[in-house]
């Protein structure tokens, strides 16, 4: 039988049509136009075998195509036909559903040319799971993997997972979703296996076990889609079944109010952050929770509400220890809306210290970007005396060297010629790399 027997064949030399077909195979996978592409003045890609058959193709008519192929292949013994034709011939049965003459085909390929075996049973698997065939595409599996599936067998292992969990059969299911948590336990793939598992428990009635399981994949998940998909079925669940939901911990809620934000899921954030709120019996955490607010709003560029917010912060926790981080999201507030007056304003009183509180990080942040600002709306000289007392209070050697360029340019923009030649000189005495060496040497 094709199926097992190609496991026992000896390892050959990779033949002249099997040359051929990984041309053929590339082309068929990322679905290339017949044309070669320029690597560079030496090194080019090779024709594809049959490229007016791909034209055809194509053109999304693969029945043509698959006519022309079999005009090439008639009066052909299979013993003697082009692989790279007979693989290119697969392909096109696939594209009609002819599901069972291409899986045909390419074991008959595999069984002939091992060296294509991985090729033609992960192709197989993907058949199969799209017709439904779980139990089938299982077997492929165990026989590509030797039963031992590593990571790069992950897609097709959840592939057949929710192809057994759509037919019902739940306990195989369960159990290829736990095989890929047991290869990756953090991830896209493993939120779909959790998700898979809690979604079994929840149709099988099991509803304390789903929300715990919806409320791990939530915990565990280090994505946006996999926190929003697990926090969305845990919802459906506790509505339809008039359950009640155990509120996040602060240090949940914040982390992954974070995690949606950084990952650009806003509308998500706010949602959180607003169950936060409606969950947080502790009136310390308020600031946090408008903190969280603030930021998120800021990042999504809601700039008139995040304004509101860091001068509603401002009144309500005048001595609060973050107010100094809300007023430098205000200072950036005004630099991007180009706002010179509250930029000068703001900025020289967290710079200078004069705000309660303000840290050294805050003052070299705002310090960074109040010089560069007003050496970009042309008040170089008060720009340069910024810079000046920025370079005493940095200490790591890297941000040193770019506030010494940041000057040096800055200073030859209003003639200060010697001033200009002194950081320079000073940038390049400690040795700066990347583009800021020939930047430097050619100013100096």
């Amino acid at each position: 039988m094709v199926l097992f027997s190609v496991m026992n064949r000896p390892t050959r030399t990779l033949n002249g049509q099997a040359m051929g077909l990984l041309v053929t195979f590339w082309v068929l996978s990322w679905n290339l136009l017949a044309t070669p592409v320029v690597a560079s003045e030496q090194i080019r890609l090779p024709f594809t075998n049959y490229p007016q058959v791909l034209k055809v193709r194509n053109t999304d008519n693969a029945l043509a195509a698959l006519v022309m192929i079999d005009e090439i292949l008639s009066g052909t013994p299979q013993s003697t036909a082009p692989i790279a034709a007979r693989v290119l011939k697969a392909s096109l049965l696939a594209e009609l559903e002819r599901y069972t003459e291409s899986r045909q085909l390419l074991l008959a390929i595999a069984e002939e040319e091992p060296a294509l075996l991985q090729f033609a049973l992960t192709t197989v698997i993907r058949h199969l799971t799209s017709q439904g065939n779980a139990a089938q595409a299982h077997k492929y599996l165990q026989l590509l993997t030797n039963n031992q599936p590593e990571r790069e067998h992950l897609d097709l292992i959840l592939n057949i997972a929710d192809t057994y969990n759509k037919n019902g059969i739940a306990q195989e299911s369960i159990t290829m979703y736990r095989l890929a948590l047991r290869l990756r336990t953090s991830g896209r793939s493993a939120d779909r296996a959790r998700l898979g598992i809690a979604g079994i428990e929840a149709a099988a009635g099991n509803v304390e076990r789903a929300l715990t399981l919806y409320r791990e994949a939530q915990t565990l998940s280090r994505t946006a889609d996999g926190f929003i998909a697990a926090r969305s079925a845990e919802n459906l669940l506790v509505r339809a079944t008039g359950t009640t939901r155990t509120p996040l911990s602060n240090t949940q809620y914040q982390e992954h109010a974070k995690r949606l934000r950084n990952q650009a899921r806003y509308e998500a954030a706010l949602e959180l952050i607003e169950d936060w709120n409606d969950n947080n019996p502790d009136r310390e955490q308020n600031a946090v929770i408008q903190l969280e607010r603030i930021e998120t709003f800021y990042a999504m560029r809601a700039n008139a509400e995040a304004r509101r917010l860091c001068e509603e912060f401002a009144r309500q926790y005048p001595t609060h220890e973050e107010l100094p981080r809300v007023r430098l999201t205000r200072f950036r507030l005004a630099v991007r809306e180009a706002k010179t007056d509250e930029v000068k304003n703001l900025g020289h009183d967290l710079w200078s210290g004069r705000s309660p509180g303000t840290s050294t990080t805050i003052r070299r942040s705002t310090g960074t970007l109040l010089a560069a600002y007003l050496v970009a709306v042309g008040e170089i000289k008060e720009g340069l005396a910024v810079y000046r007392e920025l370079y005493r209070m940095t200490e790591n050697a890297s941000d040193r060297r770019t506030v010494l360029w940041r000057a040096g340019v800055a200073a030859i923009r209003v003639g200060q010629f010697e001033r200009a030649a002194l950081n320079l000189r000073g940038l390049l005495q400690r040795k700066p790399t990347g583009d800021l060496e020939p930047a430097a040497l050619y100013l100096y």
